[in-house]
């Protein structure tokens, strides 16, 4: 008898499925003219959050502070680049990844940091609506694990 291996999922929660949403897309502050602004989610979360890969990935080179005196843009980002997909990673307290490392969809990433006095995770996706990726039941993840 065969024992089936279990597989890697193809989408998970960057946050575990856990926090608060208190941001959405194209709305706010979600208007800077770029993808990882403007198709973002914020995710209310404690600070030091564990903070996963929503899908198997290369980090890439634009990685850690943000470099920016404003309270807005506090904390350390990264970028998964995962094909036909990125997801940009913002206001994190700790990156545990190196420029170049692959990772796996549900690896931990980083901690969450906050910004603006708010702890919690920015989540961009460079396609599609993340809001499916961070609450895969609540907005149904279908479109994003189908195969292409």
């Amino acid at each position: 008898m065969r024992i089936p291996t279990p597989r890697t999922p193809r989408t998970v929660s960057p946050t575990g499925g856990k926090g608060l949403l208190i941001g959405s897309p194209r709305q706010g502050t979600h208007t800077l003219g770029n993808w990882q602004s403007d198709n973002a989610i914020d995710v209310k979360v404690p600070k030091g959050s564990p903070i996963f890969a929503a899908r198997s990935g290369t980090i890439g080179s634009r990685i850690g502070p943000l470099d920016s005196k404003s309270p807005r843009f506090q904390g350390q980002r990264l970028t998964v680049e995962a094909g036909r997909n990125d997801f940009y990673y913002a206001h994190l307290s700790k990156i545990l990844v190196k420029p170049g490392e692959h990772v796996k969809a549900g690896q931990l990433i980083g901690y969450s940091g906050k910004a603006n006095g708010v702890p919690h995770l920015h989540f961009a996706s460079r396609v599609g609506n993340p809001k499916a990726v961070w609450k895969p039941a609540k907005f149904n993840v279908a479109v994003l694990n189908r195969k292409r």
